[in-house]
């Protein structure tokens, strides 16, 4: 860059100076009342630069030189044709091939320039050539439509930063919205998101706007046509509402939810964004929801509330039961015990191996189902390559084969209370069987929780009766404890105790039998007849 200073004139060049001088220049001048003869010497600068200085206001500008000529200069017309025909919709990259890549004559000359200079050549003018489009603002009835779109967050969950989707459902007319965090953006997810959404909202609207999503559209046609996913069919026909598909690349046509994800985003996590899990942080997105919608909007200028509760009427009541938010696959168990979901493994009891069972995902859980009857239900994982084991599953196939409960690999995956390994060693070399009467213990966790039976098992431990009868008695004791005679309200605890009735006995008869001979009947002539 040449630096010119505008302190030169039709008079000739001066030297160049910075704006610093040039305010030095005048305050020693003007302010301080120097000579310019002084100011020149005082500053190092010649005298006419000085006289200048004081003549012309504004202080120096600085210009770029002329610029060197570019080999992008004689295709810029070429360029400019390219982006008006295609209304703005060609690529950089489309671009640069056909210049690089036509055949080379005198007229059309082929471009041996970098591609990035054209890039950047084409996002400077592109905006320029591309077409405005206006926009009518739209206001939809109350009751009519919603809109739905997906975003992302940045939170801290369990410690780690992860990037999680954020689910959002806006009411088109009251602007009343709903909003729910997911690891995943997978069908079950979208599908779960709509339910509680319209369980939030205690209806649903008469249409529902999206993107093109995959997991709602399998095909876009021409217009507004499109082939759905017939899962996405299913599941807004229980409720039922239509689906409405904006065109492709025009956000515009739900803009009133695209706008709410930066809104969201910036507005509800602002203060905190570290949570234990991923439902901490719905609980407190859900929380800041409620008290959002107490604000009057800027479009429509009312409180979103009142608005919505004038629109909750014209929204179509829920059915109940409502259905399941969930993506069905169908598996089967290996021998094992295990069934394959996606990357993970989740157990199920062991008489189901080499059965083909329904697992039924949802965006939390995993549920594995044979013939209408829940077999095992799980956590869903979110890793790849993990498994997910309930102790339950196994313990009957161990108890057979009590033999190989040292070395059984699954032993390793059981998350037990350092309690029963405690009771496991006492039973070593103190009973028959010691392995057998360990998992006899264990097996009681199929029918209270880990919890109590832990709690019973340290009780037996702490008195010396660790076989497997004390420790069910101390579970039982747990579970039903004995009744307190002296409360108001045991009947009330224990009705199967109102039935029993209990005679009157006279308490005189003991006297008796305490003022009758040792070995003498009392029972007198009753005792006659009793013979």
């Amino acid at each position: 860059m040449i630096v010119t200073d505008t302190i030169t004139g039709t008079g000739g060049n001066y030297e160049v100076i910075i704006v610093e001088t040039w305010t030095q220049i005048r305050e020693m001048y003007f302010i301080k009342g120097m000579s310019m003869r002084k100011t020149a010497k005082t500053l190092g600068v010649n005298r006419r630069t000085v006289k200048r200085a004081i003549e012309v206001r504004g202080g120096p500008r600085y210009e770029r030189s002329a610029a060197y000529p570019s080999l992008l200069d004689s295709f810029k017309w070429e360029i400019h044709q390219m982006i008006e025909s295609t209304h703005g919709e060609i690529l950089a990259t489309v671009i640069y091939q056909r210049l690089i890549c036509r055949p080379e004559t005198s007229l059309t000359p082929r471009y041996r320039g970098s591609y990035e200079t054209l890039l950047r050549y084409v996002r400077e003018i592109k905006p320029q050539l591309k077409p405005k489009e206006a926009f009518l603002q739209i206001e939809t009835p109350a009751g009519f439509d919603a809109q739905c779109d997906w975003g992302k967050v940045d939170l801290v969950i369990a410690g780690k930063p992860k990037r999680v989707s954020m689910f959002v459902l806006k009411l088109s007319y009251s602007r009343y919205r709903f909003a729910c965090l997911f690891f995943l953006e997978r069908q079950e997810c979208f599908f779960e998101g709509h339910i509680q959404a319209f369980k939030f909202f205690e209806g649903v609207d008469k249409q529902v706007t999206y993107d093109n999503l995959t997991t709602a559209v399998l095909k876009i046609l021409k217009g507004k046509a499109r082939i759905e996913q017939q899962a996405f069919i299913r599941f807004r026909g229980e409720f039922p509402f239509l689906a409405n598909f904006a065109a492709p690349k025009k956000g515009n046509e739900k803009g009133k939810v695209e706008s709410d994800i930066r809104y969201i985003r910036n507005h509800a996590f602002a203060l905190r964004d570290e949570f234990a899990t991923i439902d901490e942080a719905n609980a407190h997105l859900l929380l800041w929801l409620k008290k959002d919608v107490l604000r009057v909007h800027g479009t429509h200028k009312e409180v979103i509330l009142a608005r919505y509760e004038r629109e909750k009427p014209h929204l179509n009541p829920l059915i109940e039961p409502l259905p399941e938010g969930c993506r069905v696959v169908y598996a089967k168990v290996n021998k094992f015990s295990f069934v394959q979901f996606e990357t993970n493994r989740y157990s199920v009891p062991t008489e189901y191996v080499s059965k083909t069972v329904m697992v039924k995902a949802s965006a939390m859980r995993i549920k594995v189902v044979f013939i209408d009857k829940v077999i095992a239900q799980h956590p869903r994982l979110f890793t790849r390559d993990a498994q997910q084991v309930n102790v339950n599953h196994f313990l009957s196939l161990l108890e057979k084969k009590a033999r190989a409960v040292d070395h059984a690999v699954i032993m390793q995956a059981f998350n037990l209370d350092p309690i029963f390994y405690q009771l496991k060693q006492k039973f070593a070399g103190a009973v028959e069987n010691p392995n057998r009467q360990w998992i006899k213990v264990l097996r009681l966790m199929e029918q209270y929780s880990m919890q109590k039976v832990a709690k019973a098992v340290k009780t037996a431990l702490a008195y010396d009766a660790f076989d497997y009868a004390s420790i069910k008695n101390f579970l039982l004791q747990q579970v039903y404890p004995s009744i307190d005679i002296g409360q108001q309200n045991c009947l009330t605890d224990h009705p199967q105790l109102a039935a029993v009735v209990v005679s009157s006995i006279e308490l005189s008869r003991y006297d008796v039998l305490l003022s009758q001979p040792v070995g003498e009947d009392i029972r007198g002539d009753r005792g006659e007849e009793a013979k």
